[in-house]
């Protein structure tokens, strides 16, 4: 990741702090600002449309497995 990109995923990240009202202390900020970076990274991967053959192959229904009991 570039300084510039970088850059601009600590600004992201400081106006989603304050918009939610939250004040990371300076001692948390790296933390949380890695733990943001690798999550805005997985919801990136998770968003992503999908083929029909990523979909589970299969289908059941949780109230009949649940009355066979």
């Amino acid at each position: 990741m570039g300084t510039e990109s970088r850059k601009a995923h600590e600004q992201e990240f400081d106006a989603v702090m304050a918009r939610c009202g939250h004040d990371v202390p300076a001692d948390l900020r790296p933390g949380a600002l890695a733990v943001y970076l690798e999550l805005t990274r997985m919801a990136t991967l998770l968003r992503q449309p999908r083929a029909a053959e990523s979909e589970p192959s299969n289908v059941f229904n949780l109230r009949a497995l649940l009355r066979e009991r």
